[in-house]
Parts: C-alpha cells; structure tokens; sequence
C-alpha cells in the first residue's frame, strides 16, 4: 500500500500565551498604561 507521513500534533507543550506573560497588559489592556517619559541623559553619564 501506499505509505504515508503522519500530520498532526506530535506533541503538547502547556504553557502561558504571550499576553499572558506581560506584566504591562495583565491587569488592563497596553493602550490604558500611562506613559512614563525620562531623559536618558542620566544614563549616558555612566
């Protein structure tokens, strides 16, 4: 008979999805965080 390559899940890996992993749009979606502007002049003084 005609021999055939297996298509399909091989395996499972349960882990969190993208979003759920940032902290940032956890708790409410990106667009409602306010933004927090500073100067980068402190930095580039170390």
């Amino acid at each position: 008979g005609d021999k055939k390559i297996p298509l399909g899940i091989f395996y499972r890996s349960e882990r969190p999805s993208y979003e759920d992993q940032l902290l940032q749009i956890k708790e409410k979606p990106l667009i409602e965080t306010p933004v927090e502007r500073s100067s980068a002049v402190e930095l580039f003084k170390k």
